[in-house]
This record gives structure tokens, C-alpha cells and sequence, in this order.
């Protein structure tokens, strides 16, 4: 846990009321108290989310509603925060346990031992969030908020240990409207009466234990687990002292600079067996601090667009959901009755292709992806799914090209799916493509899905490629961190091992940079040239919109002001080795000492086009 990302601290010192609260809204208030009778599935289309319902044209649309209408609230509360996957997500809204059982398989249900209120499934092109409006007994919408801070999280939090990830999952998850007024971050009220019966985790061991442990496919162990973790957040926020006026900051610091979780949490609540006896009392009794704000005002959900869907786009609804949940052979037997009800549905068509090629069968899976873009040519997926299949059908050299156009024309039309820039990069690597940027597109694909333990693999084999053997190392580490299974973890150790034995050398031209920061304003070097210039100053403006950079340096001459069209293609390179995994280029370069090297331009005020950064201690 040695490069740990600073989100965390970055929300938790600047914008953590408004924020916090906008996250637990949007979830926490994803529906309306009781259920309608179904009157068939529906699809309702927002900006940013797709829902899908068997509970309710009503339901169906205020989930919509509130989700599109927080997400704004925390776009401009909070712009250090990610509120966009890199993949698109579908919402999938039940009335009761029966039915999104008998829609899923029951499958998570049999493995968790326990009846979820609601599941997350992450796929490489796309993510679905399923929950029941029946499903808690103490706020029915709480399960499905924290199902659903589960997929914002892993963009914000990937770095994270798993108790402060479900430690923040239910802050976001405790959210109170009434009245035009918002709480968020109210301790569980459920919590007290539980430890009067139940015999509290030791801290020692809440902080090391995983959220995939044996002992929490017990419910009740589980929920238990939950409700201290939040408690334990709810402490670092509301509880300073005098050596410690930022608990829960400061435990992030010292996460970013190495210190294992129970070492971090030590150096900030001291003694832990003192603090075992004042946490105890501390869950024992009924705290109620939290946040109040004003409430944001409500989206009118009558204005989002809704259709019914036909029984053969359930069905296939149903098989693309079954694929991403690995259970193939249910996802066939679903397709086949979609495409038996409706022939030429492109949906159940494209899933077909998808079915296919995750059985190894790319030469069967082409057709059907054609099939469909036949009738949908603006689907991302479609354009993703017969790259994927070109490229694994044949090697032939004639097909590169429409290979490469195929994973572009993905991306053109979803600029934010991070799956294509990752196949797109995977597929130069395995050609041994000359002349193409692999790294520009491998680096978009690690920035849109942090939490992807693949898309960092993919990183650190090209810096291993390129002698970078530091920043191949910072990429393994936190492939290592993020991987999901066992196979995946085993893989990331592995290279992260060939990382360190691989022996590393800086660019020619940042290793020729020399001299040190002065004490006050670092001298503001230029090497003009023709082609390429270097600055060395402090950064005390930046700008993201989009993925354009803007940023500003100061040094003894005077103000130098730089651009970057796309950030993610710029190059980062750090003073000490093992730091690029956690550095944020829009959060975290202002206030810092940095050698730029970037092409003269004189283009809107800019003096060049950014290429690459060095940032100093």
C-alpha cells in the first residue's frame, strides 16, 4: 500500500460536507418509498443513467430523476470527484427479492449465503447495478445506496483499505432529507443496541480483514462488519483533538506515504489497546453528529424519456446481464428466447457476439456482431465487440487496419469507454505496432478506470518495454491493489517482482535537467528550440475541462502559461521512484515544484504544447 492515491485526502480537506452529502443524496434517494404494481419493464434514458424496472414506471423514473440530479449537484460541489465510469451502467430496478433472484440466478445470493438487497456486476464494456425496493428494514433505499457508492467508489477510493472503503460507503449511505434540509453522515442508529449483544471486531483486526473474508458470508456478520467500519469514519471526522485536529486526513497522509493500515491508524488514535476501550464505548452509545445542508432542489422526473420494453428485449436484457455475471449458459439460453421472440433485435444479436467471444469462439461471434451493427452502427459496444473479434480470429497483417479502425470508431462514439483504449493499446502491444502511441492510449484507460488491475498490467508491460522500470513497479503495485481474484493478484505480484529485477533509466531529457528548488521562487529555466523548450518553476494555476490542461508556472522571470489538448497523454514522471500511481494531474500539481518540457506555440496566450512533467520532492 506503499503509493496510495491522495483523492481521499484531497475531498476530505477541501469539500467534504457538500460533497459527501451529494454522493449519499444520489444514492440514498435513488427511490421512492413503496412500490407500485409493475406494470411491465420499462427503460427510462437519462443523461448519465440507463434504468431499467420491473417495479414501476413511477419507481423507475424518480431513480433516474434523483440520479441524474445529484450527479450534478457533485460535479459542481466537488470537481475533484468522479462521478463518471469509465464504462457505461445500467440500473436495474426489482420490486422484491423473488424478482431480482429469479432475474440474476440467485447466484450471488447462493455464494454470499445471505440475501443481498442489491449486487453490483463489473464487465469490461459495461456495468450493472440491480437492487429491490423492498430491501431494508430500517430504510428500504440504503442497500442500494451503498450498492451503488460501490461503483463510484472504486473510482475514487480504488487505493483504499477495505475497511475505509466501507467505512465511507455507509457515510455516503446515511443520508436524511426532510423538510428541504439534507443530513449525511449520522452514525448507524442501529449500531449501539447490536453491541450490547454482539461482542465488537478488535480494531486490529477490522482493519486487516478483506471484504471477501469467510467471516462475512454471514448477513448479520457482515452487516455488523459495515456498521463499525462507518462508525470508525464517522470517529476520524467528528472526534478531533489537539495533536490530531484532522483524524481521518491524516490517516490518508500517512497511507500516501507508505504505512501499512494498521501502522496509519496507530500514529493517529495512538495506543491501540487504549483506543480498543474508547472505541467500544464510543459504538455503545448513540452518537448523532453529522452534516446538515440545504437540500438541492428536485429534477422533474415526468420530463425523462420512458419506453416499455417487449418481452424479447427483457429476455435479451436478461442474457447480457447473465454474461457479466459469468454465467454463460443461462446468458445463451436467454438470448436464444429473445432471438427466437425478435430475429433481427440488434440487442440480443450484439450480446450474442459478446456470449461468444467470452467462449474463446471469435470466428462464431463475428456474424453476429455484424448482424447488429447492421441495424444499430452507433452502438460503442458493437464497434468494441468486432474488434475484439477481428482481432483474435485471424493474425493476418490485412486485418490491422480495420482492426485499429474498428477499436477507434469505438472510441469515437463513447469517448469515456475504457475498455476500447485499453484493447486498442493490448492489441499494438501483441502486434509489436510501430510508430502508434501506445501509451496514450494505454494511460486513458488506467485514468478512466483507476480501479482496473488489467488496464495498470497493461501499463507497467509497456514502461517495463520503454526502461521505466520505476514507473512499471508503481503500476504493478497498484494493479496489485486493485485486482479483484487471486489469479489476477498473483499475476500482479509477478510483475511488479520483474519491475524491481529489471534495471530502470530516466529519458535523456529529463535526466539532463539539473540544479535544485531554491528556498522561495525556483528559478524559471527556458531551453528554446525549434521543436522543443523546458521550464522549470512552481505550478500555481491549473485548469482541466474535459481532458484539455491548462496550467501556469511561477519562478523568478516571471509567469509562464502552458496547454495540454489531452492530460492523459502527457507524460508523468516523478523525483522519487514509486509515487506515479497515486498522482492526480489536475488535483494535485498546484502548490508543486515541476521541470515541463513542451513544443513553443503561440496559440491563444499559451507559450507550448505540454509533452511531459517532472514533478520535484
Amino acid at each position: 500500500m506503499g503509493r496510495l492515491a491522495s483523492a481521499l485526502l484531497a475531498v476530505l480537506l477541501k469539500v467534504t460536507p457538500v460533497a459527501v452529502m451529494a454522493l449519499s443524496l444520489a444514492l440514498g434517494l435513488a427511490l421512492t418509498a413503496g412500490a407500485e404494481k409493475s406494470r411491465g419493464w420499462v427503460e427510462v434514458r437519462g443523461p448519465h443513467f440507463m434504468v431499467y424496472g420491473e417495479a414501476g414506471e413511477k419507481q423507475a423514473r424518480e431513480a433516474a430523476a434523483r440520479l441524474e440530479q445529484v450527479r450534478a449537484v457533485i460535479a459542481q460541489a466537488m470537481p475533484d470527484f468522479r462521478v463518471d465510469p469509465g464504462r457505461p451502467a445500467r440500473v436495474l430496478v426489482f420490486k422484491d427479492a423473488k424478482g431480482m433472484e429469479a432475474f440474476t440466478q440467485a447466484e450471488k445470493t447462493k455464494k454470499l449465503g445471505y440475501r443481498p438487497s442489491g449486487l453490483v456486476q463489473l464487465g469490461r464494456e459495461r456495468a450493472y447495478v440491480a437492487y429491490r425496493i423492498d430491501g431494508g428494514p430500517e430504510d428500504p433505499y440504503q442497500a442500494a445506496a451503498l450498492t451503488l457508492a460501490m461503483l463510484l467508489g472504486d473510482l475514487n477510493f480504488h487505493w483504499a483499505p477495505d475497511w475505509l472503503k466501507a467505512g465511507m460507503f455507509g457515510f455516503y449511505g446515511s443520508v436524511r432529507v426532510r423538510a428541504g434540509r439534507a443530513r449525511i453522515g449520522d452514525f448507524p442508529r442501529w449500531l449501539p443496541a447490536e453491541a450490547r449483544y454482539r461482542q465488537p471486531i478488535r480494531i486490529e483486526d477490522l482493519v486487516r480483514m478483506k471484504s471477501n473474508d469467510p467471516m462475512l458470508t454471514d448477513g448479520q456478520k457482515r452487516f455488523f462488519y459495515y456498521g463499525e467500519c462507518q462508525a470508525l469514519v464517522h470517529y476520524l471526522i467528528f472526534h478531533p483533538s489537539r495533536e490530531h485536529p484532522k483524524p481521518l486526513a491524516e490517516l490518508v497522509k500517512e497511507l500516501s506515504a507508505g504505512a501499512g493500515s494498521e501502522e496509519a491508524l496507530r500514529r493517529v488514535v495512538g495506543d491501540m489497546k487504549e483506543f480498543q476501550r474508547t472505541f467500544q464505548g464510543y459504538i455503545r452509545g448513540y452518537q448523532t453528529s453529522g452534516l446538515e445542508l440545504p437540500a438541492p432542489p428536485q429534477v422533474a422526473a415526468e420530463s425523462i424519456p420512458i419506453r416499455g420494453l417487449s418481452p424479447g428485449e427483457v429476455a435479451a436484457l436478461r442474457g447480457d446481464f447473465l454474461i457479466y455475471a459469468e454465467q454463460l449458459d443461462a446468458a445463451q439460453a436467454a438470448l436464444e428466447e429473445a432471438l427466437q421472440l425478435e430475429p433481427n433485435l440488434a440487442a440480443a444479436q450484439e450480446s450474442m457476439g459478446l456470449l461468444l467471444l467470452r467462449r474463446k469462439q471469435p470466428e462464431q461471434a463475428l456474424p453476429w456482431v455484424e448482424k447488429a451493427l447492421a441495424s444499430d452502427p452507433a452502438s460503442s459496444r458493437g464497434h468494441l465487440l468486432r474488434a475484439q473479434a477481428l482481432a483474435e480470429a485471424s493474425e493476418s497483417a490485412a486485418k490491422a487496419e480495420e482492426v485499429e479502425a474498428e477499436f477507434r470508431k469505438a472510441i469515437e462514439l463513447d469517448p469515456r469507454l475504457a475498455a476500447a483504449y485499453h484493447g486498442l493499446a493490448e492489441y499494438y502491444l501483441n502486434s509489436n505496432a510501430k510508430g502508434k502511441n501506445i501509451l496514450a492510449a494505454a494511460s486513458q484507460a488506467a485514468a478512466l478506470e483507476p480501479a482496473n488491475a488489467k488496464h495498470q498490467m497493461t501499463l507497467a508491460r509497456l514502461f517495463l518495454q520503454l526502461k521505466r522500470s520505476d514507473l512499471a513497479e508503481a503500476a504493478a503495485q497498484l494493479a496489485v491493489v486493485t485486482s479483484r481474484k487471486d489469479e489476477e493478484r498473483s499475476a500482479a505480484e509477478s510483475l511488479r517482482k520483474e519491475a524491481r529485477r529489471s534495471p530502470g533509466s530516466q529519458p535523456a531529457a529529463i535526466g539532463s535537467e539539473e540544479g535544485s528548488a531554491s528556498d522561495e521562487k525556483p528559478a524559471l529555466k527556458r531551453r528554446e528550440g525549434p521543436e522543443r523548450a523546458t521550464a522549470r518553476g512552481r505550478v500555481v494555476e491549473v485548469r482541466c475541462e474535459g481532458f484539455a490542461l491548462e496550467l501556469e508556472l511561477e519562478g523568478a522571470e516571471g509567469r509562464l502559461r502552458l496547454h495540454a489538448g489531452n492530460y492523459v497523454q502527457v507524460e508523468i514522471f516523478m523525483e522519487k521512484s514509486g509515487e506515479r500511481g497515486g498522482f492526480r494531474v489536475c488535483q494535485d500539481l498546484r502548490g508543486v515544484e515541476v521541470n515541463v518540457w513542451y513544443r513553443p506555440v503561440d496559440v491563444k496566450g499559451y507559450a507550448g504544447e505540454i509533452e511531459s512533467i517532472e514533478v520535484k520532492k
